[in-house]
This record gives C-alpha cells, sequence and structure tokens, in this order.
C-alpha cells in the first residue's frame, strides 16, 4: 500500500495527465495520422485549441466527476454509482461539448431512475476509461473489489462487454504500474495484459504487443499492423491496444508517450488522456513537464480544484467518520457551464478553420486517383 504523499501524488499525476493530455489533443481531433504529420511535423505539439492555454474536455470533466463520486461513495460501489448519475444528471445543463451519445443519454436516463432505467447504452465507446484508471488508484490492491467497481462504473454508461472488458484492461494496468513504482518493467506488465481481458477481440491483440515491445517498434507500426493505420475512432478496442502499448513503449517519457498516441490520429483527445493519465500514474505529478502544467487552464475543474482532490483523495478512507461524513472538492458550476461555453466556440472555430484544409485534402486524393 503507498503511503499518504505518494498516494497524493500519483493520483494528482493522473488528473493532471489526463488533462495535459486532453488538452494537448483536443485540436487534433478528427485528423487521420497523414494530416497530423503534415500539420505538425516534428515540432512538438502544443496547445491549439486556446493557443497557450491548455483547455480540457469532456474526458476529464468525466474523470473528476467520478473522483467525487469516488469521495462521496462511503467506500461502497453502489453509492458510487449513484452519486456519479446525480453528477451527471446536472452535468447536461452546463453546455458538455465533446460529451459522447451514450454518456448523454446515461445523463438523461437519470431522470428516469425512480423507474428502475438502466442508464446504461449498448455501446463500444470509451470515454469510461478515464474513469476506469482512478478507479484502479482509489482501490489499490483489492483485486476483485476493483473489478467490480470497474464493471459498475463503466456500465453507468457502457454496457456491451468489449467497453467493459477494455476498461479491466486499462485499469489492470494502472494497478501494475502502482504495485512496481519502484522498478517498473514494461515488457513484463505487457506480457501479463493478455490474461487481464475475457474477450476474444481484445485479448488476441494485446498478446502481440510484448513482441512488438521487445523489437522497439513505434505505435506507428503496430496501429498499421492492426489495420489502424488512418487514425484510432472512439471504439475501446483500438483505444485500449494502441493507449497501452504507447504507455508501455514511453513509460518514462510523459511528452513521448502522449504525442505518440496523438500522432495516431482518430480521437487524439480521449488518446492523449488516457496515456496521460497512465503516464501520471506512473511517474507521479512531480515529473510531469512544468511547462504543461503551468499552463493548463484554472478555470473548473483545473490544476487548484485537481490539488484539493488529491489531498482529499490521498485519505480515502481512513476511517467511519472519514467515510461517511467526506466532502469532496466542491462543483464550480458557474465556472464550468463558463468554460464549456468558451470551449463550445473554441472547438466550433477549430472546425471552420479546418474547411479550406478539408477542401485542400480532397482535391489532392482527385489529382493521385487514375483516371
Amino acid at each position: 500500500m503507498l503511503s499518504t504523499n505518494s498516494r497524493r501524488d500519483h493520483i494528482h499525476g493522473l488528473m493532471v495527465g489526463v488533462a495535459i493530455g486532453e488538452a494537448l489533443g483536443l485540436h487534433l481531433k478528427g485528423f487521420c495520422q497523414r494530416t497530423i504529420t503534415q500539420r505538425v511535423g516534428r515540432r512538438p505539439i502544443r496547445y491549439r485549441l486556446m493557443p497557450g492555454t491548455g483547455l480540457t474536455g469532456a474526458n476529464t470533466t468525466l474523470l473528476l466527476l467520478a473522483t467525487q463520486a469516488v469521495a462521496c461513495s462511503a467506500s461502497e460501489s453502489k453509492h458510487f454509482v449513484a452519486t456519479f448519475q446525480d453528477r451527471l444528471r446536472w452535468l447536461l445543463f452546463s453546455f458538455p461539448v465533446g460529451l459522447d451519445s451514450a454518456s448523454v443519454k446515461a445523463g438523461l436516463k437519470t431522470w428516469l431512475r425512480v423507474f428502475n432505467v438502466s442508464t446504461g447504452s449498448n455501446s463500444t465507446g470509451s470515454s469510461a476509461a478515464t474513469r476506469s484508471l482512478f478507479c484502479a488508484l482509489a482501490l489499490h490492491g483489492t483485486g476483485s473489489r476493483l473489478k467490480r467497481w470497474v464493471e459498475q462504473s463503466t456500465a453507468i454508461t457502457h454496457t456491451d462487454p468489449l467497453a467493459i472488458d477494455g476498461c479491466q484492461v486499462l485499469a489492470g494496468l494502472a494497478d501494475m504500474t502502482i504495485k512496481q513504482l519502484d522498478n517498473f518493467d514494461a515488457i513484463d506488465a505487457c506480457s501479463k495484459l493478455s490474461a487481464l481481458s475475457s474477450q476474444e477481440e481484445i485479448r488476441q491483440r494485446l498478446a502481440q504487443l510484448p513482441k512488438f515491445l521487445e523489437e522497439g517498434r513505434r505505435p506507428r507500426f503496430v496501429a498499421k499492423h492492426f489495420g489502424w493505420e488512418t487514425g484510432i475512432e472512439s471504439h475501446i478496442v483500438p483505444t485500449t491496444i494502441m493507449a497501452s502499448y504507447c504507455f508501455l513503449r514511453y513509460a518514462h517519457d510523459f511528452r513521448r508517450a502522449v504525442e505518440s498516441a496523438i500522432r495516431l490520429g482518430g480521437d487524439t483527445a480521449a488518446m492523449g488522456a488516457i496515456v496521460g493519465g497512465l503516464c501520471g500514474t506512473n511517474l507521479g505529478f512531480k515529473n510531469l513537464p512544468n511547462d504543461l502544467v503551468d499552463r493548463l487552464s484554472d478555470i473548473a475543474y483545473g490544476p487548484t480544484w485537481m490539488k484539493g482532490m488529491a489531498i482529499r483523495m490521498s485519505h480515502w478512507p481512513h476511517g467511519p467518520d472519514d467515510l461517511h461524513a467526506a466532502h469532496p472538492e466542491p462543483t464550480a458550476v458557474v465556472e464550468l457551464t463558463v468554460m464549456n461555453l468558451i470551449r463550445a466556440f473554441l472547438t466550433a472555430l477549430n472546425r471552420i478553420r479546418r474547411i479550406p484544409q478539408f477542401f485542400k485534402l480532397n482535391s489532392t486524393k482527385a489529382r493521385r486517383s487514375p483516371a
């Protein structure tokens, strides 16, 4: 079991790592590998949605709602689920730009819970992944209890067995990382990944990763091998495989791991968030790049809020008084709504700026195609 100070540092690293990874990937979301290479080249990826400032998105918001729910759960998974659903219900009123359809449906269904309506959708999306990472840190070392929490946490929004299995793999990887902090062996962890999966579609691909890791293959090579060379879509199978590989390939280099995930294209925000969270879990907050941390937006669930929540969760749970009377960091409702409106405007502006490049790309394809 981690000491309180170490627990605080790595929980803080997870939250800030998710925020940085998503903020770096937001403005490139939807682009393919080739387009990202053309736009970025070999230069470091920077915050561009709001130039110079790291603006987070829905993946970070859902993670931090989950941290609040864990703090209020009295260490019972059913209370965690109910508390998270309550927070998701009211989140819809803050104009949450980028929230996936499964989470929106779950938020709407929470208003029908009095009729015993299940909130989950038969979706294979990846938006539940970041909260599965947090469950791994909050319930570190609890074995089957962690598995139950991850399953119930994922099923709030995604009930498809693949979605649940992918989240179990990512949570298991985060748990292994915490257990091996002093001597983390990426190849050893990679060899154990396939045993965490019960779904053949995920397990077979995970079983191939140790060979690629031993050979020092780049993430692009692995993505091409599996047929994902155009980008990693918001599907739990490619997300689980490639996020795990990007982290394991560069486990001790935060920037390189996150950038390698974003450069794969597709849902760059989710990939950046998950890999950032895994690296933050491994390295701890103190070892994250200072320039990226310092430029994160501090409006609504920003670095100040995360620091307070990390302190709060580093003591969870230490006794009956803490379990039943604890309060998480409060939700900044007005700030969150303002942030989401700003994000909506900047996202729309980013899409408009892409229009000329879209026509240029299609005209280039037309010239290259045979007559």
